[in-house]
């Protein structure tokens, strides 16, 4: 499993793991909040039985 979150179309974070279940599973970070502008959220998943999928999520972060 792979994450990717784009800013603008550049990685900030990304991370990876050979498992999709916990304790794995590893969400994103925003603690010091997210710069404005346009984001991706991309998940890679392979399971157990060599199914792949991928699905995108596009959002945008405007100014306080």
């Amino acid at each position: 499993m792979q994450w990717t979150l784009k800013h603008d179309g550049k990685v900030v974070q990304k991370h990876t793991s050979s498992r999709c279940r916990p304790p794995s599973i590893t969400l994103f970070n925003f603690e010091d909040g997210l710069e404005p502008g346009s984001y991706t959220l991309t998940a890679d998943v392979t399971t157990d039985w060599h199914q792949t999928g991928t699905d995108t999520f596009s959002f945008d972060v405007v100014p306080a």
